[in-house]
């Protein structure tokens, strides 16, 4: 029997990996905490849409937090986002799952709101399906849909807005290209943490964070350097 069910599936890097680029600001330490901030932010946007979630995730630090969101824990493979994906996208398909969307663990200012609309347009579209919701620079992917869960093959990195939207123009039947503010910042800099300290209202687990580090000064510091 298929699950028509839409899955929300969270991949999540083995925090020593993730976020090196704000290692010049952050200690190992406060990246971890950074990680376990943003990820409890996001699935607090996620949890009250009803749908199932998964997090794909190895790390006994971040494995607490999404339990206690009431999520399905699948062991991260190795290797990376993409990895997971692919992982992920096979545990649904041995479930029946008619469709998931990839949501990474670093976009804080998601909403409730911006999940559900971007799930109910996903929903109207015919299968096969690939949706796309873009960073803030149009170059990254931030959310990827695919119906079925092995639609299109994960490609996350630098240019991957662009890899996943002409890899759909050859296997979907429709593709649809998103933009909505929370879905747009994902945070990888510096200038991520400023923008997110000054947009948003919502991601409160990640902005107490910033603010018990000090990081409003340190960004200040940051940007006359």
């Amino acid at each position: 029997m298929t699950d028509d069910r839409p899955w929300v599936v969270v991949p999540l890097k083995e925090t020593p990996q993730a976020k090196r680029r704000l290692a010049g600001l952050l200690s190992p330490a406060e990246r971890g905490d950074l990680v376990a901030a943003m990820l409890a932010d996001v699935l607090t946007a996620l949890t009250p849409l009803s749908v199932p979630i998964l997090v794909v995730c190895s790390d006994r630090t971040l494995r607490p937090i999404a339990e206690a969101h009431g999520t399905q824990l699948l062991d991260d493979p190795g290797g990376g986002l993409n990895r997971a994906a692919a992982a992920a996208a096979r545990w649904l398909e041995h479930r029946a799952a008619r469709s998931m969307l990839l949501v990474p663990g670093d976009v804080p200012a998601l909403t409730a709101a911006e999940c559900s609309r971007l799930l109910a347009a996903c929903n109207t579209l015919r299968t096969p399906s690939v949706g796309i919701a873009a960073d803030r620079h149009a170059r990254g992917t931030n959310a990827l849909w695919c119906s079925p869960p092995s639609a299109l093959p994960a490609t996350f990195g630098l240019g991957s807005a662009h890899r996943h939207i002409m890899a759909a123009n050859h296997v979907a039947s429709e593709a649809l290209w998103w933009r909505s503010p929370g879905f747009s910042l994902d945070i990888d800099t510096p200038e991520d943490l400023c923008l997110l300290r000054h947009r948003s209202t919502t991601a409160a687990h990640t902005l107490s964070f910033m603010h018990s580090a000090g990081l409003a000064e340190r960004l200040a510091s940051h940007r006359r350097d």
